[in-house]
């Protein structure tokens, strides 16, 4: 194990790890431990869960603690001036969607509408739509 872990690290995500493994197992002595120590527990650790049956668990706690160690970039995650950009875009379309729904909902619920059956009828399935948009 490289120093490019740091203690701390290295110290919780071996301690998740062992829970993981066995959720009733105490970890309270783990803070006493040193880097050697924490290092040879670690290997010992992943020993057991090698001899693990159930291999989707092994792979999932392996896969835990090196993404824990090593995590990686985070891909997906934008600049503010994207995030500004998108959240203008989507207020804009809510604001337009909202209005056009508003507009919507007084034509059909205004006082100029003829009180036939077909009309009554276009009327509740328009102002259902609208509304379920909202």
């Amino acid at each position: 194990m490289d120093e490019s872990v740091d203690d701390v690290t290295l110290l919780n995500c071996t301690g998740v790890m062992m829970l993981q493994i066995n959720p009733l197992r105490n970890l309270s002595s783990l803070w006493t431990l040193n880097r050697s120590e924490i290092v040879e527990l670690l290997d010992l650790a992943l020993d057991e869960v090698d001899n693990l049956q159930d291999p989707i668990r092994r792979t999932t706690i392996r896969d835990f603690i090196s993404e824990c160690l090593f995590p990686a970039s985070r891909p997906y995650d934008l600049a503010w001036w994207q995030k500004l950009v998108w959240t203008v875009i989507f207020a804009a379309m809510l604001s337009v969607s909202t209005g056009g729904n508003i507009i919507v909902m007084w034509i059909v619920l205004g006082k100029y509408c003829i009180n036939t059956k077909a009309t009554r009828m276009l009327k509740h399935f328009l102002r259902s739509r609208s509304s379920s948009t909202v």
